[in-house]
């Protein structure tokens, strides 16, 4: 994480970077993407409580279900072009069994982080949250996804505590 301090930490989940709590979308599960390694872009993800993207917020309940659109603190961008980063779309992830979503992603200090994922598309960013709506995500989801991200607040810390903050993935391809 750019920016201190660094509010923000990964839940080891097994992924290849932030500790443990990151990996491509390929990667977090055989057969949950449809971007193989052609598809690898550089992304950034910015956290700023000033700049919000609609994402679709997707519920972990007897499978993985369509909530409706709920908001991300901040957007994501394919930074493959510098000079032209591409606005990406979001899903996040809301795994608490125990109580209703609200359409927030906002992980909490908790082990799991309150079971917050986050779901960086290969899609451009639709401006409304909708375009997963109709999406097949079975656990994990078969759609388009780039990165995914587990992440939780560091202790003593405060969700966007450095506001604004970023990640930055470019995860380096090996060709064979």
């Amino acid at each position: 994480m750019e920016r201190d301090p660094q509010w923000l930490i990964g839940v080891d989940f097994g992924g290849e970077g932030f500790n443990g709590g990151l990996s491509r979308g390929r990667d977090f599960v055989v057969g949950s993407s449809s971007v193989g390694s052609e598809g690898d872009l550089p992304a950034e993800i910015v956290f700023n409580s000033e700049l919000e993207t609609l994402a679709q917020t997707f519920r972990l309940s007897g499978g993985v279900s369509a909530a409706g659109v709920g908001t991300f603190p901040g957007a994501a961008y394919d930074v493959s072009d510098p000079e032209n980063p591409r606005r990406l779309n979001i899903c996040f992830l809301e795994g608490d069994l125990n109580n209703a979503p609200n359409f927030e992603w906002d992980p909490d200090a908790t082990g799991q982080g309150g079971a917050e994922w986050f779901y960086v598309m290969v899609s451009d960013y639709d401006g409304t949250g909708e375009t997963y709506a109709d999406a097949n995500f079975v656990l994990p989801p078969d759609e388009d996804i780039l990165y995914v991200v587990w992440g939780r607040i560091a202790g003593g810390r405060t969700l966007l505590e450095a506001d604004p903050s970023s990640i930055t993935i470019d995860i380096a391809r090996i060709a064979a």
